[in-house]
């Protein structure tokens, strides 16, 4: 101690060096805090898909009844696009808003996106994968 009870600076500069400095402890947590919020999100997003799986697959048919216009739609896109032919004719719905003259596919990503899964043996099965995917 230096005089009059008072600290030294050379006293107070080794108390500081000897901590270690307050950056590299919130560098530290941080880091932690982020690998634990992605471990909570990789398994928080694992327990959804498997749910998802779980409800698909109970049942052999498509949970929405539009989950066959889509799958189907998107296979004859595919199969249009293998011959040429984009986009393919909608001759469908004729008495509808959806008729031949007027279609226009307001989901054209969305079926493009399911494409893929129209290459599974049967289309159910490529519709339920897509769910749990999308």
């Amino acid at each position: 101690m230096g005089p009059q009870g008072l600290f030294s600076m050379q006293e107070i500069s080794k108390d500081f060096a000897a901590q270690e400095p307050v950056q590299s402890r919130f560098t530290a947590i941080a880091a932690e805090e982020e690998r634990a919020r992605a471990t909570y999100l990789i398994g928080g997003a694992a327990l959804v898909g498997l749910v998802f799986l779980y409800l698909q697959f109970r049942t052999p048919a498509i949970l929405d009844v539009d989950g066959y216009y889509h799958i189907k739609w998107s296979r004859l896109l595919w199969e249009g696009m293998l011959r040429g032919a984009f986009p393919h004719a909608f001759p469908y719905l004729p008495l509808t808003t959806l008729n031949a003259q007027d279609y226009v596919d307001h989901h054209l990503l969305f079926h493009l996106f399911l494409i893929p899964f129209t290459w599974f043996g049967d289309l159910r099965v490529g519709a339920k994968a897509a769910a749990i995917v999308f």
